[in-house]
C-alpha cells in the first residue's frame, strides 16, 4: 500500500511538471508495469509449455523460449520507443550483466521478497526517464537451462563459454526486467 501511494504521489507530482503534449508521467509508469508483466508472463508460459512436452532443453528450445521473448521485446520497444532490458548479476549474455545501479536494485529484491517492484524517475545527461523494475524469479520450468552446471544443455555450454547463469533453484531471484520509457 504505502509504495503504492508513494508512486502515485510521485507520479501526480511529476504529472504537474510535465511540458503540455508530455505523456502523463503516471500513464508511463502503468504502461511501463504493464509490458514488464507481458513479457515475464509470456517467458513464464513459454517455458513451462516446454517442460510441460517432456522434451530435453536443445537449440530449438532455446528459439521458441527465449527467442520469442526477445522477439516480443524488440516489437514492443520498436512500437512504442521503450528500453526493455533483462539484467543480471549471475548471467550468461554478457550484454545482460547488472549495471552497479541494477545490482544494488536486484540486492533489493533479494533481501526483500514483499518487494514486487521499483518504479524511479532519473535525470541523466539532461534525459529524464521513468523506470519500472520487476524481479524474475527462478520458476522449476527455468531449470533445464539454468539448474545444475553439469546439467544444462550441450548448446548453452557451447555457445556461452562464461557462463554464469546456472545453479539456481526455484524462487531465486534470477534478475530483474526493467522497461524505461524517456521524457520528451
Amino acid at each position: 500500500m504505502k509504495r503504492k501511494l508513494s508512486t502515485i504521489l510521485a507520479a501526480c507530482v511529476l504529472l504537474a511538471a510535465a511540458p503540455a503534449g508530455a505523456a502523463a508521467p503516471a500513464a508511463l509508469f502503468e504502461r511501463a508495469e504493464e509490458i514488464a508483466r507481458e513479457i515475464t508472463i509470456l517467458r513464464s508460459s513459454l517455458a513451462a509449455s516446454f517442460v510441460g512436452g517432456g522434451s530435453d532443453a536443445d537449440i530449438e528450445t532455446f528459439r521458441g523460449v527465449c527467442g520469442q521473448v526477445v522477439r516480443r521485446i524488440k516489437g514492443i520497444s520498436a512500437r512504442e520507443g521503450v528500453t526493455i532490458r533483462h539484467s543480471a548479476v549471475r548471467y550468461r549474455n554478457p550484454a545482460n550483466a547488472a549495471t552497479p545501479d541494477e545490482k544494488a536494485l536486484i540486492e533489493r529484491f533479494d533481501s526483500d521478497r514483499t518487494l514486487l517492484s521499483i518504479t524511479e524517475m532519473r535525470e541523466k545527461e539532461g534525459k529524464k526517464t521513468i523506470a519500472f523494475h520487476m524481479p524474475v524469479f527462478v520458476e522449476r520450468s527455468c531449470l533445464a537451462c539454468h539448474g545444475p552446471a553439469a546439467l544444462r544443455p550441450r548448446f548453452v555450454k557451447e555457445r556461452y563459454g562464461d557462463d554464469r547463469a546456472y545453479g539456481f533453484v526455484p524462487g531465486d531471484i534470477r534478475g530483474m526486467i526493467s522497461v524505461i520509457f524517456t521524457i520528451p
